[in-house]
């Protein structure tokens, strides 16, 4: 679920209470105090709130929550919807380091370079920009303030700095040394003394 955008905290925190069809609800974060793991609220008020599950997200977790409680008839262990959904499988929750690391190791084993866990969450802003989600929502569905959304999530991607270029310079409407003129008055420059042109009305 990091990959959609969730906090670390908010993973780890996440119950199977709060989840149905309709919603994940976001209310509380797990988080590691140097050796100690506290549950507590959310980061913010704009972190307490209820998602809609996209299709593979919700057929992943119902999967996943039929194989957890094989586990627990397996293990005699009793069920409880109150339950974390990310544990282990004797039912005891996943610390903060260990799901970082288990991050990387698959990382690893598909061959991609090494990136933070939360860059996970920064390329899904920068996604959903690109594609046009506007930034509040944007923000919404990530539990932070728009602004955070355009100064420090957002990712320019080289393809989207070709585009912009294409828009400026390419565009059948202006050629480019009318482009090149234009830019030319807005530094300051084409300010020297007109030439008079014989036949030229002074007056």
């Amino acid at each position: 679920m990091s990959c959609y955008g969730l906090r670390r905290s908010e993973v780890l925190g996440m119950r199977w209470k709060r989840f149905d069809d309709a919603r994940l609800r976001i209310r509380r974060g797990r988080v590691a105090i140097g050796k100690i793991v506290e549950e507590n609220g959310p980061k913010s008020k704009r972190s307490r709130r209820d998602l809609p599950p996209p299709q593979d997200v919700r057929e992943a977790l119902w999967s996943f929550k039929t194989h957890q409680k094989a586990e627990c008839l397996a293990l005699g262990i009793p069920w409880s919807e109150d339950r974390l959904i990310a544990v282990h499988a004797d039912g005891t929750p996943i610390r903060p380091a260990w799901y970082s690391d288990e991050f990387q190791r698959l990382r690893k084993a598909a061959g991609l370079r090494r990136i933070p866990l939360k860059g996970l969450r920064n390329t899904s802003v920068s996604m959903m920009l690109a594609r046009g989600v506007p930034p509040l929502v944007v923000a919404a569905w990530h539990g932070h303030d728009p602004a955070v959304s355009l100064r420090i999530y957002n990712q320019t991607r080289p393809e989207d700095l070709r585009a912009a270029g294409a828009a400026l310079f390419c565009s059948p409407r202006i050629d480019s040394e009318t482009a090149w003129q234009t830019v030319g008055r807005m530094a300051g420059f084409g300010h020297e003394k007109k030439q008079a042109v014989p036949g030229e009305n002074r007056a």
